[in-house]
């Protein structure tokens, strides 16, 4: 019996070592892979997140950023990788927001200000352009769907030097930077506005004053991508190139006997 008993430990204690021998080679195994995977990691740079949810005009400081290792290969373009570069020194220790940024979202230049700014109109032109603000309605402003950041064809509706009634296309993709007095491009609700801001160059600016001081201006809503497009005809029309296929007519006799004669529309 005893000798039963000790056949039955001994096995048990070589069984129990296997078993430990086993557990530990894979362990070393598992540890050897991982150490494999760290050396061909993916390379990465240090770029500053937001560390809470930061909504338009909100100022962002240094307690709102923290330092987060990016994948190099997918960098977006514009982000800060030192303290330095997001706030200078202390009298510009905050920006503004000019975009919603969620948690852990990178930092980018074109959703923030300048340091020390706020997202006002002077914030929203580029090099070298200037603001002008359209009146505008429901009709006019289409419908109320514009927003910051849009690009609209502006045409212009009056009369040419015979009095004629014409529509002309005179300035195209022209980016919108403020509806009323908002320059928020996250507000997505849709309402008539009265007024829509658009930055041109100083010469644009002055064709608009022109158009819309001896006109009506009105907007159309282009696709963002046409922003490179190029319209190589002249766009104008008047009444008579849609009404009757560009027939004119004259009133010819009297009362009961009045009728219409056909003419050239050049008379």
């Amino acid at each position: 019996m005893r000798a039963v008993f000790g056949l039955v430990l001994v096995a048990g204690v070589g069984l129990a070592g296997l078993a430990v021998f086993k557990v530990k080679e894979r362990v070393d195994a598992y540890q050897h892979a991982l150490n494999n995977a760290n050396q061909g990691s993916i390379p990465t740079t240090p770029v500053f997140v937001v560390s809470e949810r930061l909504v338009y005009g909100q100022q962002m400081t240094e307690e709102h950023v923290r330092l987060v290792d990016w994948p190099a290969a997918s960098l977006p373009e514009g982000t800060f990788s030192e303290i330095g570069q997001l706030f200078p020194d202390d009298s510009l220790a905050f920006r503004s927001v000019a975009r919603i940024m969620e948690v852990n979202e990178p930092i980018l230049a074109v959703k923030v200000s300048e340091p020390g700014k706020g997202v006002g109109i002077q914030s929203q032109l580029s090099p070298g352009k200037r603001a002008f603000t359209i009146r505008v309605d429901a009709v006019t402003g289409v419908s109320g769907f514009l927003r910051p950041g849009d690009l609209v064809d502006i045409y212009w509706t009056g009369q040419d030097a015979r009095g004629e009634e014409l529509s002309q296309l005179i300035q195209q993709a022209v980016r919108v930077i403020a509806v009323d007095q908002s320059t928020n491009e996250d507000q997505i609700e849709a309402s008539v506005a009265r007024t829509i801001t658009v930055e041109g160059t100083p010469q644009q600016v002055a064709d608009l004053t022109q158009a819309q001081a001896s006109g009506r201006l009105l907007l159309s809503l282009r696709i963002v991508t046409e922003a490179g497009d190029v319209i190589e005809e002249e766009v104008i029309t008047t009444t008579r190139d849609f009404l009757d296929g560009g027939k004119c007519y004259i009133s010819q006799g009297f009362g009961a006997n009045k009728t219409e004669v056909e003419v050239d529309c050049a008379e």
